[in-house]
């Protein structure tokens, strides 16, 4: 019986657990701190569309027992790589394969006076949190920080909240670069800016947060004040610490550099945001669909690994992306083809019921959304 650990309980880690569990001989324990996975591309829509908390996490311990695993809730501080051996808060964990599958956190660049001000969008939890002070009316302005998809979705889904409830505040999106969506083609990006404006959503760009002071001021680095404002931070992700503390090469973002089959080495693998993969000689990107199918060719090639076979290279299959927002008017490529308004949104609802772990939560969200509108 070969002892598999994987840490993470994400999309990457899950898909990976599903997989061995098909296998007689492997023994899987899964590890995360938190009890819940959480359904991280839907999380703006607990704001705007008012999807409830329960339908976007699923249980860990409820996960482990349908899939066939063993779940550890604790936070993993050290991986002992010669000695096989990963260390807990309180416990000492053997393995013979390992999958590093722990996903990204928010970076916030150092500037620990924003960390402890801000907003983030990285958890159930904080997206509630970010639901709970939007109703109670107590901000006069909401500021984005950060013009990438999850900047732009929720800064949507607030206006389409307030908008709902016969509420008007200034809404504004700031980023760093000269563009929003800089990565994304022209046309998205213009396409998305119209729609920002149509909405009477603000953007500033080549502009970061300065300070964000006791008595709820962010100073811009422009020298705009805005007072009593929430602010949002979605400006960046990276690894965790227990990633950035491996003696092993990693980009600027801490992903770590992994081969064609996953590896790090024989019995080391990553998967989802922690793995850093070139495709058509670019970084692929962090994405759902990425995470699932690294999960599972990480698993099969543990498999392949076991039995002496041939291990499978990593052929991403790219279905495309969207720029979801919450008035409909979303934008992307799917298949190859760009598209615009109904469809991607339309698009993006369906991969997210049909990428829920359960059928409770399936049905719960398409309700919620049928009932939201």
């Amino acid at each position: 019986m070969k002892k598999v650990l994987i840490i993470g309980g994400g999309f990457a880690g899950l898909s990976a657990a599903r997989r061995l569990n098909r296998e007689r001989d492997v023994s899987v324990t899964l590890v995360d701190k938190n009890k819940t996975s959480h359904f991280l591309p839907l999380l703006p829509d607990l704001v705007g569309r008012r999807i409830p908390p329960s339908f976007l996490q699923c249980s860990l311990h409820d996960l482990s027992r349908k899939y066939g695993f063993s779940f550890v809730q604790d936070n993993v501080t050290s991986v002992d790589f010669k000695g096989n051996m990963v260390k807990t808060a309180s416990l000492s964990i053997t393995f013979d394969f390992l999958i590093l599958a722990s996903g990204s956190q928010t970076n916030f660049y150092g500037q620990e006076n924003l960390k402890n001000q801000a907003f983030s969008l990285g958890s159930v939890d904080d997206a509630f949190s970010i639901l709970e002070n939007v109703k109670q009316s107590l901000w006069d302005n909401f500021v984005i920080a950060g013009g990438g998809y999850t900047g732009i979705e929720i800064a949507t889904h607030i206006c389409r909240f307030l908008a709902k409830n016969k509420q008007e505040k200034r809404i504004t999106v700031i980023e760093r670069a000269g563009r929003l969506l800089a990565n994304l083609p022209e046309e998205f990006r213009h396409y998305s800016e119209r729609n920002l404006q149509l909405m009477n959503i603000d953007i500033l760009l080549e502009t970061t947060v300065k300070d964000v002071t006791q008595d709820r001021k962010v100073v811009l680095s422009n020298g705009e004040v805005f007072s009593n404002a929430m602010l949002i931070w979605t400006a960046g992700v990276k690894t965790g610490d227990l990633i950035g503390n491996m003696d092993y090469k990693k980009t600027r973002q801490g992903r770590l550099v992994v081969d064609e089959y996953l590896r790090l080495d024989e019995c080391v693998f990553a998967a989802g945001d922690v793995a850093h993969i070139e495709h058509k000689g670019l970084a692929l990107r962090m994405g759902v669909q990425f995470s699932l199918s690294e999960g599972l060719l990480a698993a099969e090639n543990i498999i392949r690994t076991m039995k002496k076979k041939p291990l499978k290279p990593y052929r991403p299959v790219d279905l495309g992306y969207v720029v979801p927002m919450a008035n409909g008017r979303s934008c992307g490529i799917v298949l190859g083809m760009p598209v615009y308004g109904c469809i991607p949104t339309f698009l993006h609802y369906f991969m997210g019921i049909y990428r829920s772990w359960t059928w409770e939560n399936r049905i719960g969200i398409l309700k919620s959304l049928i009932k939201g509108g």
